[in-house]
């Protein structure tokens, strides 16, 4: 693989990081106007984490399976979630945004932070896309609709090992109109460039932390109960994402209950297949 210069590429993550991948919003004057449908993210759904590394030696970005590294030579660049329930018949792929070079003492990648060590807490502030599809427990199969091409559904059938704690992705298949007679199956290493291994979280939690220094996740704030769900709404061809993260943290001196929930909003332009 052709090595790319390390530092033009950091520049151009940190450049990057400019653009905003959700906004802070409220339901009476946004949320609703889009009448967004709620998946509860109960006890059913089982998180399955993948991590992308690199070695810490090496001045590139070449991609590797974060647990394939020496554990004296690696760091983290990329985290994706896979969450899915045989009760729902939901299946969700997140994804976090690009890498870039925190500023604490240790000048390091932000996912080689603490914080990023509890690999079981799913930390909205950092989702980057957003993939909604259906889950078939039967064929071990998941199937995305696209969003551009809603005719187009890809199937990613899975494998698990003995114990179900590693799911790994075998095929990645395109079932095209019927008009076109033709099924494209290819594997995944082809598609997403690395064998597609994920890792079983027990307990999971979500939430957002940005502490990067906060391993315990004393600051921040972990979705319970019923904030514990994802909302997107299908509207004019746009998916829009939403999570409510309850009460403003930061706000002192009032009483809850006399605030107004916070939301988060990431827009269609975060949606790669659309539910």
């Amino acid at each position: 693989m052709k090595k790319i210069n390390f530092l033009l590429i950091a520049s151009l993550l940190m450049l990057s990081m400019g653009c905003r991948y959700y906004t802070y919003t409220n339901w009476d004057s946004d949320v609703k106007y889009y009448n967004p449908v709620r998946i509860d993210l109960d006890s059913g759904y089982e998180l399955y984490t993948r991590q992308i590394g690199k070695p810490k030696s090496e001045y590139s970005l070449i991609r590797k399976n974060y647990e394939e590294l020496a554990h004296t030579d690696r760091e983290r660049i990329e985290i994706q979630y896979l969450l899915f329930s045989k009760k729902s018949g939901r299946v969700l792929y997140l994804t976090t945004i690009p890498p870039f070079y925190t500023h604490d003492k240790l000048y390091r990648w932000i996912y080689d932070e603490p914080v990023f060590d509890k690999t079981n807490f799913v930390n909205l502030w950092y989702l980057n896309l957003f993939y909604i599809g259906q889950y078939d427990p039967q064929l071990n199969a998941f199937h995305f609709t696209r969003k551009d091409k809603p005719a187009i559904i890809d199937t990613w059938t899975y494998s698990l090992n003995g114990d179900k704690s590693v799911l790994t992705l075998d095929q990645v298949t395109d079932n095209l109109p019927q008009e076109l007679q033709h099924v494209k199956s290819v594997n995944p290493s082809k598609v997403f460039a690395l064998p597609m291994k994920f890792y079983r979280q027990d307990n999971f939690q979500i939430g957002i932390s940005g502490f990067w220094d906060d391993n315990k996740f004393t600051k921040g704030v972990t979705l319970h109960g019923s904030y514990r769900a994802i909302y997107y709404a299908n509207n004019k061809g746009k998916t829009d994402i939403f999570f409510n993260i309850g009460k403003d943290p930061d706000i002192t001196n009032v009483p809850p209950d006399s605030l107004p929930d916070d939301w988060m909003h990431f827009k269609d332009i975060r949606v790669r297949y659309k539910p």
